[in-house]
């Protein structure tokens, strides 16, 4: 089935601001079925303006930010697609990954969090239908869920409506938080949770 069009431009770098309701419901599911606690500390590699930073923040979570993107303050400039070790302290990844290289923040958070830790990525909710990903998902032992959100994410505010003008587009497009944890043992499950 094709996309709609949007009628939006494409934002550059794929730099688009998670709205805090997409991050409460990870954390919500997180704290319901791994208890979460305001100790753990979390990586937020692609921090963008600092939407999701704050989010998590806001829910007492302690949280290391950075982005590629000097231009995006208070973060700290640096590429997740190089790191090669976790910042002191932090126990797992949370990010909306530009989709383009959603693969390689995928790849990467796997390795830095290899053994320990939880990684959770916010993705298009068909990502996991590539036969080129199964090795993210049915090949690896860390896969935990899939929580589909059943509210489609606004990533910006629409143009007011002009007088005799059709009502601008809504959200085409549908997302889910794909979650690996290291210390899950059971089978991989699929969840569902909407915006409150």
């Amino acid at each position: 089935m094709a996309q709609r069009d949007s009628g939006y431009a494409r934002i550059a770098h794929d730099a688009y601001q998670t709205p805090p309701w997409v991050t409460d419901v990870l954390i919500d599911w997180l704290e319901r079925f791994d208890g979460v606690q305001t100790s753990r500390r979390f990586w937020e590699p692609a921090c963008g303006e600092g939407r999701m930073v704050a989010a998590l923040r806001a829910r007492r979570l302690r949280v290391v930010a950075s982005d590629v993107m000097p231009a995006y303050q208070p973060a700290n400039v640096e590429d997740f697609l190089v790191a090669r070790s976790m910042p002191d302290g932090v126990c797992g990844i949370i990010t909306n990954p530009p989709y383009k290289l959603a693969d390689a923040f995928v790849d990467r958070a796997l390795m830095l969090t290899a053994g320990d830790g939880v990684v959770a990525m916010l993705l298009p909710v068909a990502w996991d239908s590539a036969k080129t990903r199964r090795r993210f998902f049915a090949d690896h032992a860390a896969f935990r869920c899939k929580l589909v959100l059943t509210s489609r994410i606004q990533w910006f505010d629409p143009p007011p409506a002009q007088s005799g003008q059709p009502k601008p587009a809504g959200p085409s497009e549908n997302h889910a938080w794909f979650i690996w944890d290291w210390a899950w043992r059971g089978r991989p499950e699929i969840a569902w949770a909407g915006q409150p």
